[in-house]
């Protein structure tokens, strides 16, 4: 929905260490929306699970405000690293182009 301003709220601390996120972008129509659970793991020491997920979708008439990577109806999967907190808090850790072993 182009909901931008809080976007940046469904982000860990840590994700912006290593990333920016646009600041504006016009709501999207994704589409063929594909999820795959790749990796878990569980963090006695802080209480926290952490999964990734390959994460692939298409954009009708995409006009890069979101994602300047891909083409219209074309679909590039990226791969999401998501921590849920020990009090229920799910965010987003890392989004990258490759799989990597939290």
């Amino acid at each position: 929905e182009g909901k931008y301003e809080e976007y940046d709220s469904y982000f860990t601390e840590n994700y912006f260490k290593n990333h920016k996120n646009k600041e504006i972008f016009a709501p999207q129509k994704i589409y063929d929306i594909e999820i795959k659970h790749i990796s878990k793991s569980f963090s006695n020491e802080t209480n926290e699970t952490t999964y990734v997920y390959k994460v692939g979708y298409k954009i009708f008439k995409n006009n890069g405000t979101f994602r300047n990577d891909i083409e219209s109806d074309a679909s590039r999967p990226l791969f999401y690293t998501v921590i849920e907190y020990g009090d229920g808090t799910v965010l987003i850790d890392n989004i990258s182009v490759s799989f990597s072993s939290p």
